[in-house]
């Protein structure tokens, strides 16, 4: 089972908008936006080590004190705090890891309507070759989240990243997990290249009874450039980190 549990284009028109803590998106957007900032957050977590190495606020106080306001940073209260981060976020060859976790630390501040200042338009322009470098499920969470930024206007980019770029695994080896495991019906939809809101409904009516077999197309589903639109986006439940 699934233990871990808790679209490019709106498919209504107009588009429905909702609140997402206090952030006014299209619906077409929210579950995505919800799904990122999941995924990133799991990123901060696995690399917190990281971060408290580089940074001895990060230990201290920092990390604390941000998850305790849901990854949201409060300035000028956590300026040295912050400054780290960005300071990290731009020094792959110093520390990789330290990188990857605090690019993801100032995306969630960003998605979430925090009150970090830089738009993260430099630390695109110069860094997306390496975050291309890090493990698959670490880039494809920053890639996604860099997407999501994109989409809402919450990140400053030219253009959203390339749609390979935001998979963890790529469609071919998705449906060769899902054939070796006999999962017909979800090896189907993907092959069929289901529509978003339809690839929404297969996940709220059968991804939460689903295996960890399921789980790579659930997660293609939801990366791909169609993504997935659960009726439900505020409430359906997030893929679980991979």
């Amino acid at each position: 089972m699934l233990s871990r549990l808790s679209p490019v284009v709106a498919e209504v028109s107009p588009p429905r908008h909702d609140k997402l803590d206090g952030m006014l998106i299209s619906s077409a957007v929210v579950f995505r936006m919800r799904q990122a900032i999941r995924d990133l957050n799991e990123v901060v977590f696995c690399g917190r080590d990281s971060i408290a190495r580089f940074s001895l606020r990060a230990h201290a106080e920092g990390l604390p004190k941000l998850m305790a306001n849901k990854g949201r940073f409060r300035l000028p209260e956590d300026r040295d705090f912050y400054s780290d981060v960005l300071l990290a976020a731009a020094m792959p060859e110093e520390d990789f890891p330290a990188f990857t976790t605090a690019t993801a630390i100032l995306l969630v501040d960003l998605l979430q309507n925090g009150e970090g200042s830089d738009d993260l338009y430099w630390n695109w322009d110069t860094f997306q070759n390496h975050y291309r470098l890090a493990d698959p499920a670490i880039r494809a969470a920053l890639m996604n989240g860099y997407r999501v930024g994109y989409e809402s206007g919450a990140v400053r980019l030219e253009a959203s990243p390339d749609p390979l770029d935001c998979l963890t695994i790529s469609l071919d080896p998705v449906l060769a997990i899902l054939e070796h495991a006999g999962k017909i019906d979800l090896l189907l939809a993907i092959g069929s290249a289901v529509t978003s809101s339809e690839a929404g409904e297969i996940w709220e009516k059968f991804g939460t009874d689903g295996d960890d077999y399921e789980l790579p197309g659930f997660r293609y589903l939801y990366e791909r450039e169609g993504s997935m639109t659960p009726a439900n986006p505020e409430t359906a439940p997030l893929i679980p980190w991979s």
